[in-house]
């Protein structure tokens, strides 16, 4: 991704109140997050499942920022199950 596009997503999701929007996404939503995540504590994700209805919030025990990467097997499987309870 540019450097202008990622600093503009930055500055954009830094200035932008969204969460009086969170009320209105009606499709399923799955947040996934590190346990040791220091950027975006695990307390932001329970105030997204708190506002979102239809969300699973994932807790990633042994992760920080990135569980995609930190814990591989368990991320693909916590993923594979959410979209195959989509499918249902």
């Amino acid at each position: 991704m540019p450097e202008s596009i990622a600093s503009a997503i930055l500055f954009d999701q830094s200035i932008v109140n969204y969460r009086p929007m969170l009320a209105t996404i009606q499709k399923p939503v799955l947040l996934c997050f590190g346990r040791e995540e220091k950027l975006i504590p695990v307390a932001a994700g329970e105030y997204l499942h708190e506002h979102i209805a239809n969300s699973e919030l994932i807790i990633f025990e042994n992760s920080c920022h990135c569980p995609f990467l930190e814990e591989i097997d368990l991320f693909n499987k916590t993923v594979d199950e959410f979209l195959f309870k989509l499918n249902q």
